[in-house]
């Protein structure tokens, strides 16, 4: 019997955690977008936050086991450690407020609950989709494909979403999220924007040992923080106001993921749009100037 390489091992291990990630992402988001939807009714969509509630807690405590699964072959998951524990308290605070309206009578979310249950209901969702990205990226390396081809597939989506930031969802500028893996990669784009390591570091990588050893051990720790933490009394008062405004305006962008905003309320995104500029050099689509990384 052949036993398996080294290699071999790592990329069976991050594709079982992928095709459980990806299976997952969607519901989850649809799950989300329909407790937004559900603030114009009566109950500012109690009923939808409670099934929310109840499909994450069910869903969280597979996905941790599949990550400490994973973390016996790519280290850099200890460094998230503290991270995923936040999510979990974020996760049982969400069911502490729901269980909080229930005791009051059960039949509505006061406003401000709803705009902290945005917030923490969006956590977890930006963070499996930095799982999905990330582990798509470390899959398609194992596999032998090359770090700069992967970063051109993704180009269009990420300055489609460079225009959405900058020109805000109600312009004439569309973004599409288009596959799974091609918003998910764009989210582990945004986070290692804010870390500024994880992507350069295999571009500039001088051997595929060394990729290798990135994939295995670094953690945009310091993006996933920024992201995700750092901006929640903006991103609350953001909840607030876009609900009460697409409350009262049809035809308006929901609050979704909240990835532009939290970019935005860090530096107005300046550092997205500098390392898309960094990675890709010249934005005419299709051609990198000699400043980018990606320039050989």
């Amino acid at each position: 019997m052949v036993r398996p390489t080294e290699r071999e091992l790592l990329r069976a291990n991050v594709e079982r955690e992928l095709n459980f990630s990806k299976v997952t992402v969607r519901p989850l988001g649809i799950s989300y977008h329909n407790f937004v939807k559900a603030y114009g009714r009566r109950d500012r969509g109690l009923k939808e936050a409670i099934e929310f509630i109840m499909y994450i807690v069910d869903f969280w405590s597979i996905f941790t086991k599949e990550r400490s699964i994973l973390a016996l072959f790519f280290p850099y998951i200890q460094q998230e450690t503290e991270i995923i524990n936040k999510l979990r308290e974020g996760i049982e605070e969400a069911a502490q407020i729901v269980k909080n309206s229930i005791r009051r009578g059960g039949t509505t979310l006061y406003p401000e609950e709803v705009s902290k249950l945005a917030y923490l209901f969006q956590n977890p969702r930006i963070y499996l989709d930095y799982v999905v990205g990330r582990d798509y990226l470390t899959y398609k390396l194992l596999e032998g494909e090359k770090i700069n081809t992967i970063l051109k597939e993704f180009r269009p989506v990420i300055e489609a979403f460079e225009g959405k930031l900058t020109k805000g969802c109600n312009s004439d500028y569309n973004f599409y999220m288009g596959s799974i893996e091609g918003y998910a990669f764009l989210t582990l784009f945004m986070i290692d924007a804010y870390d500024n390591s994880l992507l350069k570091g295999l571009v500039e990588a001088k051997s595929e040992e060394e990729r290798e050893k990135i994939l295995r051990d670094y953690s945009p720790s310091k993006g996933l923080n920024q992201i995700l933490f750092s901006v929640e009394e903006d991103m609350i008062r953001y909840n607030r106001e876009s609900l009460r405004e697409r409350k009262e305006r049809k035809n308006l962008c929901l609050p979704r993921g909240g990835l532009a905003q939290r970019a935005k309320a860090i530096d107005g995104g300046l550092k997205f749009s500098s390392y898309i500029h960094e990675i890709y050099g010249n934005k005419e689509k299709g051609k990198e100037s000699s400043q980018s990384l990606l320039y050989v």
